[in-house]
């Protein structure tokens, strides 16, 4: 019997209803909130739950080439507008190559300190993953790190695609 089958027993009320498969399930939720058991809102989150074991790194992180990233020595005023185009909000900070990556610059603490220099920020430390295809390895096979920054490492090639993504 699967995980969510006592959950949705007492959600719905019988155990006739108890989906055999991923399909079934998902029809049971869209079911559930035709009769205005939960929200749209809601429903999109349950379904994006399911989603995300099926998910391959490579469907969401940056490669390397596209990478916006920030050289320890670099001065503020020389790379403020790279950070101002690029509209990202996380920012790998590497000392010499872009292979030994110190932690990520959040441009939300950057604005904090261009409004109050006095406020110091630290940077935040990723989670190296090294893996032999950094493209398809899948979530599954990854603990969450507690910054909520993974970067991969290719055995072979150094640093991979990477992407940040945020604990909820």
């Amino acid at each position: 019997m699967p995980w969510y089958s006592h959950w949705l027993t007492k959600l719905i009320g019988s155990e006739r209803l108890t989906p055999r498969n991923r399909h079934d399930f998902i029809q049971l939720l869209r079911q559930a909130n035709a009769n205005n058991l939960f929200d749209e809102e809601a429903l999109g989150m349950l379904e994006g739950v399911l989603q995300v074991s099926e998910l391959r790194v490579g469907d969401f992180m940056v490669p390397r080439a596209k990478i916006i990233a920030i050289e320890k020595q670099q001065r503020l005023e020389d790379f403020l507008p790279l950070i101002i185009e690029s509209q990202h909000s996380r920012f790998p900070i590497y000392d010499q190559e872009l292979d030994a990556i110190d932690g990520i610059l959040l441009a939300k603490d950057l604005l904090t300190y261009l409004l109050d220099k006095q406020q110091a920020f630290e940077l935040i430390f990723p989670f190296f993953r090294e893996c032999v295809d950094p493209l398809t390895f899948g979530l599954g096979e990854v603990s969450i790190p507690p910054s909520g920054i993974l970067i991969c490492l290719h055995v072979t090639f150094g640093l991979g695609p990477l992407r940040t993504y945020q604990l909820i």
